[in-house]
């Protein structure tokens, strides 16, 4: 599999005001975009091609595409005047995807540490024609109108008979070009799955069992994630000396703390910003280039470029 495509054109209207500044793919989790955590798993994979489609704000992301051209894999950025969908944007990349025999379709607003090589594995085992990659989720928990039989199969989706049955999809797709054929723009993709069903394709579930995941469209799943990233940094942390640093907690190489400072758990301090001295701060994330006052207490929340946006559970 040499292609995938990162969907990534959604207005992100749940992390408002986040992505008044950023689009979705854009938004730092840990100390990187969201997108470069997808697109590192991608090449790990041995994905060389990459499309993006983008709408909302989208001369960020041709000016952040354009500024890793000597990286990969390579990424063609597919520009949306307006958002055409899941479905319409996945046909817009069929120039590019169409002659693979299969390739991987990621929400850009999702972070998660899914095993892509084994969902593409099983979808070639069973000879499907697509899989959905999905997760088991508790009764109090969102799920998806999705039935799923004993053999792995999917037989029921949202509109042609699906219920919830503790399961949910992760946004993450390994698809055949046959998809194509059921598409339209704009459109959703979910039309191009229940178009597989009726006409008797092969659609299977694929569960990607205890991998993390989290849906990065609201900002409780948003300062969740970002934790989550704090424990899987390998970087060695930078040394503040009169500061104390409880982990987890991820800092920067460039990152300003003044001393007295009490930093973490779960604190993610971006690139270039400062905190001021004698401030605390835990269980939230300042953005790159963010600026804290001396003495500030921030915890449960995102420090942003003009403001701080407080996350309440669930919300």
């Amino acid at each position: 599999m040499n292609a995938a495509m990162i969907l990534g054109a959604g207005y992100g209207k749940r992390l408002r005001p986040l992505t008044e500044l950023r689009p979705k793919p854009l938004v730092p989790v840990g100390l990187k975009p969201i997108l470069e955590w997808h697109l590192d798993a991608l090449l790990a994979l041995g994905v060389d091609s990459v499309a993006l489609n983008a709408s909302h704000h989208a001369d960020q992301i041709e000016g952040h595409v354009g500024g890793r051209a000597q990286r990969s894999p390579r990424v063609e950025v597919i520009r949306e005047e307006t958002p055409l969908g899941t479905g319409g944007g996945l046909l817009g990349a069929r120039r590019l995807l169409g002659r693979e025999a299969h390739f991987l379709v990621i929400n850009a607003d999702i972070f998660h540490t899914i095993d892509l090589g084994d969902a593409v594995e099983a979808h070639d085992r069973a000879e499907a024609d697509a899989t959905l990659v999905v997760r088991r989720v508790g009764p109090d928990e969102p799920q998806d109108e999705l039935t799923i039989d004993a053999n792995g199969r999917v037989t029921g989706i949202s509109g042609m008979g699906g219920t919830a049955t503790g399961w949910r999809f992760t946004g993450v797709h390994v698809l055949s070009p046959k998809v194509f054929d059921y598409l339209s723009a704009p459109g959703p993709l979910l039309t191009g799955y229940q178009g597989l069903l009726a006409d008797g394709a092969k659609v299977l579930a694929h569960d990607c069992g205890d991998a993390l995941w989290f849906d990065v469209g609201t900002p409780a799943e948003y300062l969740t994630a970002n934790g989550a990233a704090t424990q899987m940094a390998s970087s060695r942390q930078p040394v503040f000396p009169g500061v104390e640093i409880i982990e987890p907690t991820l800092t920067g190489s460039s990152t300003e703390i003044g001393t007295g400072c009490v930093i973490g758990p779960w604190a993610v301090i971006g690139e270039h910003a400062a905190i001021g001295d004698g401030s605390t701060l835990s269980d939230c994330v300042v953005w790159p280039d963010v600026s804290i006052s001396p003495g500030s207490v921030l915890q449960g929340c995102v420090a942003y470029p003009g403001g701080t946006l407080a996350v309440v559970d669930g919300a």
